[in-house]
Order: C-alpha cells, then structure tokens, then sequence
C-alpha cells in the first residue's frame, strides 16, 4: 500500500473512530441583550441584640443619668411592607469568559460562568423599626426605634469549580455550579430614634454557593439554542458587631443620649431566572463521518490512479536484449 493510502486510510478510520470526541465542541457564551430574564423576591431581616444601656444629660441637675435596656434583649425585624420584587437581565461579566462544551445535544462542561443577575437600578429596602425598651424616666427614651435600611445594587455568580451535568432526557439535563454568590450594596444604614442614622457604608459580600437549575439545547447544527434556568434561595449575612451611639434629641430638654446596641444583618432572596444563548454553531455528526469517507476514497483514487500510470509507463517502456 502506497504511503498517500496508508495516510489517507489512517486518518479516516481516525476520524470515524473518534467521532463522538469530535462532536463535543467548545462554544462561547455571552448572556444578554432582551432574551435573559430575572426575577426575585427579596427580604430583609435585622437581629438587634441590646444589653447594657445608656447615659442622658439631665438639663435640669446637669447630671448625668444612667439607664438600662429592659428584657426581651433580642428583637427581630421583618422586611417594611413586606417581602420586595426584583426584575433585571443577565448579563455576563468580564474578565472570564465562559464556554460551554456540547456533546450528541447535552452540554458536558460549563467553564468560566460570572454573571451579574441583577442588572438594574438600586432598589430600597427596610425593615420595620425595633423598639427597645428602656427603664429611663424621660418619655422619649421609654422605647428606642431601631430600623435597618440599605439599596441592592447588584447581586450575581462566579463559578470557582468543576460544574457537574446530567443528562436528564433528550437535549435536556441539570447542573450544579460550585462557586460564590455575590451581593452589592449601597447606602446601608442604622436609623436610631427614627431621625438619627449610623452608616455602615457600601458593602459587598460574597458566599460559598453552588449554582443548580437545568437546561436545553435546541435548533439545527448551524443554529444551536443553550437555555438555562434556575431558581434557588440565597441568604446573604450583612454582618453586624456593636455600635457606640451618641446623638441629641432637640427637645426642651435637650437630652443627650450614649447606648450601646449590637445588630446582626441578613438578606434573602428566593429567585427565578431564564437566560439563553443562540446563533452557536454545532457540526453534524454526519459531516464528520462524510470528512471520514472522503479521506479515504480520495486515498483509494490516488492509489490507483498513481498505480495506473506506473503500470502504463512499463508497458511504454522499451525492452532490452
């Protein structure tokens, strides 16, 4: 067999071999524009823990008079006016940019997922105010108003490890992505007395979590369609720790109040989302085995041809005595 047949030969059964392995190709994916959707309820709770007490100027002796928060010591909040709605798209993040690798109608690998769930205005949100009682004579300071109060600026995922994917029918399957769940915030805030705020500034936050949901593949080979759903609750802990408050109350009396109050923050969301791609480009199984089949017949008719005109030259060849 000539070398041009050996390689021709070779590198089809190669290719029919390893068929399946050539169908898994790796596509890029870039989430956004009107097609992804996202939706969330959102609570706020506050744990406030208050021990100890306070001091108030008394005006009238110009002493200073101390109290004591009185029992129940832990109040709970809910989120004011009940749980909030959230609405936004997708969108894909940068630096990382994620791929998805599709075999036979099922995605097999998941690399580089960093989305930003929520792409949307802030949204407000606050719980209802906690009343700490006091035993201090002055009536302004017989229950303490505690309210919470921040705006959700962003909250999305970045994946860290292997996603894990099962097939659960035709062109259908779950996943479940290892990695954190991320939450920005802005303007969050203590509002003691209800007029006298403590700031906690612009935090963000970031939780070990494992993305899970489902997804489809869809279309023609030319055309493929990727979507991907999820739902899930994702609790974020704000936080919290003790915090020295001093502030005035203009009244007649001008008091002048020192507490000491420590608070623990967590937000909640139980969300829906739907995100797809499409427009990717998956060959045919069978174009695969058509590249095959054509190596090797090209092979065939290079050999022949090739032995054809070796057998001619030696029948055009003159022989010698």
């Amino acid at each position: 067999m000539s070398r041009i047949l050996w390689v021709a030969v070779t590198l089809g059964w190669s290719i029919v071999l390893s068929a399946n392995a050539a169908r898994a190709i790796t596509v890029p994916v870039n989430f956004g524009g009107p097609a992804q959707s996202f939706s969330a309820t959102v609570d706020l709770s506050a744990e406030l823990f208050a021990t100890g007490g306070g001091r108030v100027l008394n005006p009238l002796t110009k002493n200073l008079e101390d109290y004591s928060f009185l029992p129940p010591f832990d109040h709970a909040a809910a989120t004011q006016g009940g749980p909030k709605s959230l609405t936004g798209a997708i969108v894909s993040e940068a630096p990382l940019n994620t791929t998805i690798d599709i075999v036979g109608g099922h995605v097999t690998k998941i690399t580089n997922l960093n989305v930003n769930l929520y792409n949307g205005p802030a949204l407000p949100v606050a719980t209802e105010p906690m009343n700490v009682a006091t035993d201090s004579t002055f009536p302004l300071l017989t229950n303490i108003s505690v309210q919470v109060s921040v705006q959700i600026a962003g909250l999305g995922f970045q994946q860290t490890g292997v996603a894990s994917l099962v097939p659960t029918g035709e062109n259908v399957g779950t996943f479940a992505i290892p990695g954190f769940a991320k939450a920005q915030y802005k303007n969050a805030r203590l509002l003691v007395a209800g007029a006298i705020p403590i700031e906690l500034g612009d935090p963000s936050f970031a939780t070990p979590r494992v993305f899970t949901g489902s997804y489809k593949v869809s279309g023609p080979p030319g055309n493929t369609k990727i979507e991907f759903d999820a739902d899930g609750r994702y609790d974020f802990n704000l936080g919290g720790g003790p915090a020295e408050v001093d502030f005035g109350i203009e009244t007649p009396f001008a008091l002048t109040i020192m507490s000491s109050l420590d608070y623990s923050l967590v937000i909640g969301y139980d969300i829906a989302f739907h995100a797809k791609q499409s427009g990717l480009i998956v060959p045919e199984p069978g174009s695969v085995a058509l590249l095959a089949i054509g190596l090797v017949a090209s092979g065939v008719v290079l050999w022949r041809s090739r032995t054809s005109n070796r057998a001619n030259a030696r029948q055009r060849s003159p022989k010698r005595d």
